[in-house]
């Protein structure tokens, strides 16, 4: 089946890790379920799992906050239906690779330097061969892009904002090395990599082009290394106050080596390095005012550059243990961050998370 298991996009979920669910091999017409429900005003303590099934009392006063629905079509088409989910858990089940799971430490797949949240997506699979492409859409809402901006700097709430992807990807195997390269492109409605500028500006949105690479490679039956890039291209649109020449370049990586069945046959332990997004180079062109004339009682315009690429760079690494302990399964992670948010005045942190879970 497949492992792959990443936190849902949706914020009401918390920390809560949606269960993998089983890879798509086997006879045409299969189909596997994954939903995640939670009684109206009350957060979701923990993963459902279990059949879908619901009394008359329970489904009266409960809600699906997030779910995934996936079916083979045909021998070679697989297709993928995500809520208050991203495409790229979605393209990986269908293409049947699978990732540790890490409690921090996220993969650049599924950065693109802010939250979405009410995120629905879809995927379709087909193979060719050994050739495989899958094309995929989503549409989502802005729900944050990290810490907090002031008021006074320019920048407001950026909740509510629309944004939608579309995204082609070709993957192959070669022997025991599995690869992948996927284009996307991001549209948004009001806001660039999810920042919203103030209404004076005259921000109508952006496109951005992201290219991602993959590839794993396993060396030995219980031994994977992965690497992972996403090279991100993106341009404002025009209008207000915003000219030509408002790009930005981003990019964003991680390194993996995974051990499995270290201390039993169904467990893992993993260490990721990786970089979250971050604008290497670009800003915003804005048409501003730059002098006065008394005599015309009149303003001259001029073109400013508003640099957008921080001055840290955010390094995240991550060791991350899990299986079966005591009857459920058990994980255990330590990391640490170097600047934070790509802030160079936030000092490097570090911490623990341990997590055990069991039916009954």
């Amino acid at each position: 089946g497949g492992g792959l298991q990443s936190a849902p996009d949706d914020p009401r979920l918390g920390q809560t890790l949606l269960n993998p669910i089983e890879s798509l091999a086997g006879e045409a017409g299969s189909i596997s379920l994954g939903f995640s429900f939670d009684r109206r005003g009350r957060r979701a303590a923990g993963p459902w799992q279990g059949k879908l099934r619901l009394g008359r009392a329970d489904a009266e006063v409960s809600r699906v906050l997030a779910g995934r629905v996936a079916a083979r079509l045909a021998p070679e088409t697989n297709i993928a239906f995500g809520f208050a989910q991203g495409t790229d858990g979605l393209i990986a089940q269908v293409q049947g690779h699978s990732e540790p799971a890490f409690f921090v430490v996220r993969s650049p797949a599924d950065d693109f330097g802010f939250t979405r949240a009410a995120e629905n997506s879809v995927a379709l699979r087909q193979q060719f061969g050994r050739l495989g492409l899958t094309v995929s859409g989503a549409r989502a809402r802005v729900a944050g892009t990290g810490p907090t901006a002031f008021a006074g700097n320019g920048f407001q709430s950026r909740s509510g904002q629309e944004v939608t992807r579309f995204s082609v990807s070709a993957d192959r195997q070669f022997g025991e090395l599995a690869t992948a390269l996927t284009a996307s492109w991001l549209a948004e409605n009001r806001t660039m990599l999810g920042a919203r500028l103030h209404d004076a500006f005259g921000l109508r949105g952006a496109d951005s082009l992201f290219i991602d690479a993959r590839a794993a490679w396993s060396p030995a039956p219980d031994w994977q290394l992965a690497a992972a890039w996403r090279q991100g291209f993106t341009r404002a649109r025009l209008g207000g106050q915003i000219s030509n020449g408002s790009r930005l370049t981003s990019n964003a990586w991680s390194l993996d080596v995974e051990r499995r069945s270290l201390f039993a046959p169904d467990d893992s332990i993993a260490l990721r390095l990786s970089q979250p997004l971050r604008v290497g180079s670009g800003g915003l062109a804005l048409n501003l005012p730059v002098a006065w004339d008394y005599d015309t009682l009149s303003a001259t315009n001029a073109i400013s550059t508003l640099s957008l690429s921080p001055s840290g760079r955010e390094l995240d690494a991550e060791l991350a243990w899990r299986g079966p302990l005591w009857g459920g399964l058990a994980s255990a992670s330590l990391f640490w961050r170097k600047n934070p948010g790509h802030v160079a005045a936030i000092p490097a942190d570090a911490g623990a998370a341990i997590s055990w879970k069991t039916q009954f």
